[in-house]
């Protein structure tokens, strides 16, 4: 009886041992909405529809390796809570899929993950609950194929730099002939500042060669850079704003088997939101504005500046569950179709949106 009870002691503290310098953490956000859709376009009608909003399933953890160096990582899927299945795949979407090191340099990852443009500016306003694309901000949210490092804190300060790495891929030169590049697709740095109510930032982003979207477009340079502020008044009251200006370059590309040239000059974007604490609940206006250099002319046509606001209030039931009510007008890109002269037709929609997240 000694024996086994002298065993078990033995086997408990090598457990406790092992998970002190290891830990493995599953979680999850439930998070589903009905929205009644108003779309300005003459040709598509009103509709109520269960949304999903972002639900995600994910594992993070990471492993003491001694001498104050980690090993960390994380895996995380969107799930397709409303039960939906675009182009009848998996219900799940790959969000984070990274692994690195942490330690008193900072971190070094690679991977699918967060970009440093958008820790810096993009997530600064976006704050509402419903699954809109943030209307502030031109960055993407995640970048696949990516090195990410992200120094220490020094007295609030903390920078990071990002560099994406994805092969050779095709690019369409202006006469139509086309070739492979195999430069590094993408940089990007950022700065940040916290020190209690204030939050500063500013970030730049250049992609070389990269491609506009699935129709085989091809920037053939595209920078992108921002800066956001943010301060809370009184632990109750939080103003968050953004700047942008990109100049996207020229474009050549491909649709239909039709090799087209586009132009693009560059666009400013604007964005600015508050947020009003009362007891459990949050209240949320927001606005932004997008305003192109020149019309961006694509395949025949011209796309105009937007407006986008958003109102809200967020209740939170617990640290894990909240419900919201909110509304969005997004105005969307107003077409001039070059085939039919001055006629406009609105792009946007107007969404109202009651919800429920609830987090694991």
């Amino acid at each position: 009886m000694n024996k086994s009870l002298l065993a078990l002691a033995i086997a408990g503290a090598l457990a406790a041992s092992a998970a002190a310098h290891a830990e493995t953490t599953l979680y999850g956000s439930a998070r589903l909405s009905v929205d009644r859709v108003d779309p300005d376009a003459d040709n598509r009608a009103s509709n109520w529809d269960v949304v999903n909003n972002a639900s995600r399933l994910g594992v993070r953890g990471s492993e003491d390796l001694g001498g104050g160096l980690s090993a960390i990582y994380q895996y995380e899927f969107g799930v397709r809570a409303d039960g939906t299945q675009p182009n009848q795949d998996s219900p799940l979407s790959e969000r984070h899929s990274w692994v690195g090191l942490k330690g008193g340099f900072g971190s070094a990852t690679i991977g699918r993950q967060w970009t440093p443009y958008y820790d810096a500016i993009g997530g600064v306003t976006d704050v509402f609950n419903q699954s809109l694309s943030n209307p502030y901000s031109q960055t993407t949210v995640r970048q696949s194929n990516s090195l990410k490092y992200i120094t220490p804190d020094f007295s609030g300060f903390s920078a990071s730099a990002m560099v994406v790495a994805d092969g050779a891929t095709l690019k369409v030169a202006p006469s139509g002939a086309t070739e492979e590049t195999n430069n590094v697709d993408m940089y990007q740095i950022a700065l940040q500042y916290q020190n209690g109510p204030l939050g500063l930032g500013a970030a730049w982003s250049s992609m070389i060669d990269g491609r506009l979207n699935s129709d085989s477009n091809e920037f053939e340079d595209a920078d992108l850079w921002g800066v956001s502020a943010s301060y809370t008044f009184a632990s109750v009251f939080k103003l968050s704003a953004i700047y942008e200006d990109g100049n996207f370059g020229a474009v050549t590309g491909t649709r239909n088997a039709t090799v087209d040239t586009l132009k693009t000059n560059g666009q400013k974007d604007y964005g600015l939101v508050g947020e009003y604490t009362i007891g459990n609940g949050i209240v949320r206006a927001g606005w932004g504005r997008r305003e192109l250099d020149d019309e961006l002319n694509v395949f025949g046509e011209k796309f105009k500046d937007n407006d986008f606001w958003a109102v809200g209030y967020q209740h939170n039931l617990s640290k894990r569950t909240r419900l919201w009510a909110e509304y969005a007008d997004n105005e969307g890109r107003a077409a001039n179709l070059a085939d039919t002269g001055d006629t406009v037709v609105e792009q946007g929609e107007n969404r109202f949106s009651l919800g429920m997240r609830h987090d694991f």
